[in-house]
């Protein structure tokens, strides 16, 4: 809609009176109509004094929400605002009502609050709340904890239905100034031990699921010794169950990358 406005001294206070109007508007609409239109202070202010928020409006909040990383204060403000917007989008993604789903359609949609949780992390420049670089050092080995027992099931789970038990797990953390921080479970049974990579003659690896802060990253990577980074965004015993899918994933393409270093070789799994 087009409104003309006459010319006067004054004119521009017509131009921000049209402004905060048209947020309220939106507000209304993103909220499903019930937004008291006297909300004043933006679309997150609005939403919550509404206290019944669609999750699509803490969405937007926490993926692009202005945040100067280089100002005083900023982290505190907007980081928090977005960790704790990328937590309550999280509840709500995974119980949205969609009708019957593939198994497939509801692992990969369990996923999407991870990918809302980093986005918001790269939006405020923290981790998961975490400013500064020990506090995200602290999130990322809390994390590394809590997967842990995740990532040895799905390792004991491969070690019996594939290795005929045969197959040694072990755990180990390494920190340095060219890697950053690493927490590695690794899967090592007798004919791996005894095999050579084809193009080297080296040893060859173990199956290996490795948890990465890299220094130049804000938050951690989960992946394995080959390939693979995906958002590795736990704060809770829930949300490192929910990444045993992944985790089965790496664990499959690594025991496929050892068969084909070592050329090929089908022997590997008993």
């Amino acid at each position: 809609m087009l409104e003309f406005v006459e010319a006067k001294s004054e004119s521009w206070k017509s131009f921000l009176a049209t402004l905060e109007w048209t947020g309220k508007e939106i507000t209304i609409a993103l909220t499903g109509g019930t937004q008291n239109t006297e909300a004043t202070g933006g679309n997150y202010k609005g939403a919550e004094e509404q206290r019944e928020v669609r999750w699509e409006v803490k969405a937007s909040t926490a993926i692009a929400w202005p945040c100067d990383g280089t100002a005083a204060g900023q982290f505190d403000e907007f980081g928090g605002m977005a960790s704790g917007a990328a937590r309550e989008i999280s509840s709500a993604l995974g119980f949205r009502q969609r009708g019957p789903r593939a198994p497939w359609q509801l692992i990969s949609e369990a996923h999407d609050e991870d990918l809302f949780r980093h986005l918001a992390d790269l939006r405020a420049k923290t981790y998961e709340g975490a400013a500064s670089r020990v506090a995200q050092e602290s999130t990322f080995q809390d994390a590394a904890r809590l997967l842990s027992p995740v990532v040895e099931e799905v390792l004991r789970s491969v070690n019996d239905r594939l290795l005929l038990g045969s197959g040694r797990i072990t755990r180990t953390e390494a920190d340095s100034n060219a890697e950053g921080k690493e927490v590695s479970w690794s899967l090592s049974w007798p004919e791996q031990v005894s095999a050579t990579k084809k193009a080297t003659g080296e040893p060859l690896d173990p199956v290996s699921v490795v948890a990465r802060l890299r220094p130049s990253h804000l938050h951690g990577h989960l992946g394995g010794s080959y390939f693979g980074d995906w958002p590795m965004q736990i704060l809770t015993p829930e949300d490192a169950r929910r990444q045993a899918p992944i985790v089965a994933v790496i664990v499959e393409a690594e025991l496929h990358q050892r068969v084909f270093e070592a050329g090929g070789n089908w022997r590997l799994v008993p």
